[in-house]
């Protein structure tokens, strides 16, 4: 049993694992007839009542740009002491009685559970959090002044003159065409206006606002940043939009 978190390109996966006086393990042995063993993956195996405590750990998967992902483990600096008696277990302080049947099942305790996974959430998943946050808030930002070339390429196909556009800009004309002339005519972005119409053009025929068009325009690329850069869908392009749309309580 395990808990899981997932972004754009990481999974994680939690789950309790025990300790051992050597550590997590190294001195592994062969079933013991008569004796409860705790599995340690493989043919790896100790006997439980070598268990002196157990730690959080996460086993996380990076997506890259190459056929296998990256893997690593994250492990807890906190330890659960294994106690000798119900009567000297406190999981906040952690503090732990489990019997040697038990030792490999806490994550069935709800409230061993419910520990683990705060441990889990502040120490690891908060930081993946935040490290995703500020790759996405660069992205947007990105994606931001893409959304001004994606505009100015538009009003200028519309027929807009470099007088026209930087009045909006609030520039001269020499000053918008030096800015936006050429970057506007780079294959780059006119490919990119192309794809923005055709997917304007399949959604039913419905005219979509200014303010639409250049969210569109940026949400387009976070969703092609989650799909390894090819060319979204429609329903990659919602996914994102539901994404970014912040939860309402009810």
């Amino acid at each position: 049993m395990g808990w899981m978190h997932s972004t754009d390109d990481t999974s994680h996966e939690m789950w309790i694992r025990p300790e051992f006086v050597d550590g997590v393990g190294t001195s592994a042995s062969t079933m013991r007839e008569g004796v409860t063993m705790v599995g340690l993956g493989g043919d790896s195996w100790r006997p439980a009542g070598e268990v002196v405590g157990w730690r959080v750990v996460c086993d996380c998967e990076h997506e890259t740009q190459t056929i296998s992902p990256t893997r690593s483990q994250w492990v807890s600096t906190d330890l659960w002491v294994r106690v000798p008696s119900p009567s000297l277990e406190d999981v906040a302080a952690g503090r732990i009685f489990a019997g040697d049947d038990a030792t490999s099942d806490l994550e069935f305790r709800e409230d061993v559970a419910d520990a683990a996974k705060a441990i889990w959430r502040s120490q690891h998943i908060r930081l993946v959090d935040v490290d995703e946050e500020i790759a996405l808030a660069l992205a947007a930002h990105r994606a931001a002044a893409v959304a001004i070339d994606v505009a100015i390429t538009r009003g200028r196909r519309a027929g807009r003159t470099w007088e026209q556009i930087g009045r909006v800009a609030g520039m001269s004309a020499p000053g918008a065409n030096s800015r936006w002339k050429e970057r506007i005519e780079s294959p780059a972005v006119t490919d990119f206006v192309d794809d923005l119409d055709a997917m304007i053009s399949d959604l039913d025929g419905r005219v979509l606002t200014a303010a639409e068009r250049v969210g569109l325009s940026s949400i387009y690329q976070l969703a092609a940043r989650t799909n390894d850069g090819h060319r979204p869908s429609i329903a990659d392009v919602l996914t994102m939009a539901a994404r970014l749309r912040p939860a309402t309580s009810e």
